[in-house]
């Protein structure tokens, strides 16, 4: 094997357990710093003698070092058992594993085995909305608890020891990040005239609050060009351009309740220790929530942000 054009002798290695496809070809993954790009370089071998690099890696990311050990297998998804690398069957997921900055990270994808081609289930909501809208429907029932795995099988990982008791804590994590959308009751079609009342509630998961209190407080306050557009019945919700409190609901409680709330960027800051990826994904959420639809991101258009373009940051 030698490496890739753009990648130094000392910049490529740690190959990773072949494999062997349906095609009788066995393949192998070897980690490589290609000027700012880290990849994951496939290599393809009939007699595991001669080798032959793929014209395109497996998979890549930005503003990392160097993907060292990097390791690319099949898991079950109806199935807690572990299965050899070149097992060949329908419900199966692959893991795409690198370690940089002393850690492990793992993808968990689909294969396309003919056409070479790894696909990180990240974009999976994304991509299956695009199609909807490719469609001209509108999914206006958009919330968690109509986003559901598609399998609820999952591993179970210890976290910690207390050596005191000698009790192990665990946490249990999805075998598969595959995602189904359901409520396709109040579906609205793109050419039709849509209801200028939103009448959902907002969502509330079982075990927390709700994100969206007020749009306001986390989101930042609705552009002043769109409350001057309001039509007159509206004006009673404003004050100053800015929402005013329903009448008869201010208390000091939902007050309270209110000013705790934080901005979506330090929400996200508590959750995303990483810099880069932080401001990524910060400026991803803003572009899919902003109030006005005219400069709103697009399907098309966050599939195309870089946070899914440098999806292993």
């Amino acid at each position: 094997m030698t490496p890739r054009r753009g990648v130094k002798p000392d910049n490529f290695r740690d190959p990773s357990t072949a494999c062997r496809g349906k095609d009788g070809h066995w393949r192998v993954v070897v980690g490589g710093l290609n000027s700012n790009l880290r990849v994951a370089i496939l290599y393809r071998s009939k007699d595991f003698v001669h080798w032959s690099l793929h014209d395109e890696p497996l998979n890549f990311g930005k503003n990392t070092n160097i993907w060292e050990c990097p390791d690319f297998y099949p898991m079950s998804i109806n199935s807690r058992d572990g299965i050899e690398n070149s097992t060949i069957r329908i419900n199966l997921k692959y893991v795409l594993k690198a370690n940089f900055k002393s850690h492990d990270y793992y993808t968990i994808g689909s294969y396309d085995a003919d056409k070479e081609k790894f696909l990180p289930d990240d974009k999976a909501l994304l991509s299956f909305l695009a199609d909807m809208h490719s469609l001209g429907l509108i999914h206006i029932g958009l919330k968690s608890e109509n986003i559901l795995l598609v399998s609820s099988d999952y591993l179970k990982l210890p976290i910690y020891k207390r050596t005191s008791q000698g009790e192990t804590h665990f946490k249990c994590l999805p075998k598969s990040s595959e995602i189904k959308l359901i409520d396709f009751g109040s579906i609205a079609y793109h050419n039709k005239k849509h209801s200028s009342i939103v009448s959902t509630r907002h969502y509330r998961a079982p075990e927390g609050e709700a994100l969206f209190q007020t749009h306001e407080r986390v989101l930042g306050a609705l552009p002043e060009h769109m409350v001057q557009r309001a039509n007159q019945g509206a004006e009673k919700y404003f004050r100053r351009s800015k929402l005013k409190w329903p009448e008869g609901v201010v208390s000091r409680e939902s007050i309270r309740a209110v000013r705790k709330l934080d901005h979506l960027k330090n929400m996200i800051s508590g959750c995303v220790s990483y810099g880069g990826l932080r401001s990524c994904i910060v400026d991803l959420l803003y572009g899919l929530l902003k109030f006005d639809p005219e400069e709103r991101l697009t399907v098309e258009e966050a599939l195309d942000h870089p946070f899914f373009r440098n999806t292993s940051d």
